[in-house]
């Protein structure tokens, strides 16, 4: 009688006690990611370029954290990603929110509850029932922080069956659906942008499956797959839109398919970028794209508190050529700036 065979999964008992060596291609695509938030919080939604750049660099984040995703023991799970995600959030919420509340005025219960509101819905918009004062652009942290353990709970049960992958993927759609069919839909704003993370789970089972399948090592040409993979994310993210925080979908298949393949894009080209050796290219792109990788959370932490100054706006700005592009930059490079000093302090 011949063996069952299973689909690949990885199991909290087979994690390794050590971390395994860090994909520099990885590094470069979360780096160029980071940029690409910069630039998508700073030039204008009318511009041509925001509609492209939003249908995937949120669920690239996703996709690479579901790449990289080992189940693990829930509670050790929920220990090291509150560690990692809800503190950060933590920290800027009372830096940026606090100091907020202490401008307007007095402490009043009020001013407390409403606080206590945007801290717990994580929204990263205002919503009017119940009225909830956005978080800002540190929702990303939590609702990545919920996508963990929801999809570690999902991947454990998986487990069970014959198929876990495919059940797993049967799982990750239908709670793409019920996000989108909340969020989307009915209306329905949860507590800790809960909808959204039902919807990054599917995009960290994209990352998953493509990791246990070894799917992009199977690519043998990058060459050849990346300016395919750039043709269908610009058809179908021409024809679609995707925005995550305000939970806006256009067009759902296409949205989806813009963001898979927006994202394997990147990837292709971090890929072929990481085996790059010459000098020029690694000291101009590569080696300042893995810095942006390896030190994302500052940067992005960085990114989100930097909101009081109006960068399209700046006085040596005005009139001039291509201002969003250099507000841009300045703004990069003052992220890059603290991070760095605080590297030193």
């Amino acid at each position: 009688m011949s063996k069952s065979t299973t689909s690949p999964v990885i199991t909290p008992v087979s994690v390794p006690p050590h971390p395994s060596k860090r994909l520099e291609w990885i590094d470069i695509a979360k780096g160029f990611a980071c940029l690409l938030v910069i630039v998508g919080h700073t030039i204008s939604p009318e511009s041509a370029l925001y509609r492209y750049i939003f249908s995937f660099h949120m669920p690239l984040f996703f996709i690479l954290a579901g790449y990289t995703f080992k189940p693990k023991p829930l509670m050790s799970l929920v220990t090291s990603s509150a560690k990692r995600l809800l503190l950060p959030y933590t920290i800027v919420f009372l830096l940026w929110h606090g100091m907020l509340a202490l401008k307007s005025g007095p402490i009043t219960g009020q001013s407390i509850l409403s606080l206590a509101l945007t801290y717990i819905f994580a929204s990263g918009i205002d919503l009017e029932t119940p009225e909830v004062v956005a978080v800002g652009m540190a929702w990303f942290l939590v609702v990545l922080f919920v996508a963990r353990i929801l999809f570690n709970i999902a991947a454990t049960a998986a487990q069970r069956s014959k198929k876990p992958l495919a059940v797993l993927g049967i799982l990750s759609l239908t709670s793409l659906a019920l996000g989108y069919s909340l969020g989307a839909r009915l209306g329905i704003y949860l507590p800790f942008s809960f909808d959204i993370a039902l919807v990054a789970i599917f995009f960290m089972y994209v990352g998953y499956a493509a990791k246990q399948l070894d799917l992009f090592s199977k690519i043998e040409s990058k060459w050849l797959a990346l300016p395919i993979s750039v043709l269908l994310w610009l058809v179908a993210s021409s024809n679609s839109s995707l925005e995550l925080a305000t939970r806006a979908y256009h067009n759902v298949a296409l949205a989806l398919i813009a963001a898979i393949a927006g994202t394997l894009s990147v990837c292709l080209a971090a890929a072929v970028l990481s085996k790059a050796s010459h000098p020029a290219i690694s000291y101009s792109i590569k080696k300042p794209l893995l810095f942006y990788g390896r030190e994302g959370m500052a940067v992005y932490c960085m990114h989100v508190l930097d909101w009081w100054i109006a960068w399209s706006s700046l006085p040596f700005l005005v009139g001039m050529p291509f201002s969003n592009g250099i507000a841009s930059i300045v703004r990069i490079m003052y992220c890059t700036g603290f991070v760095l000093l605080l590297r030193t302090a």
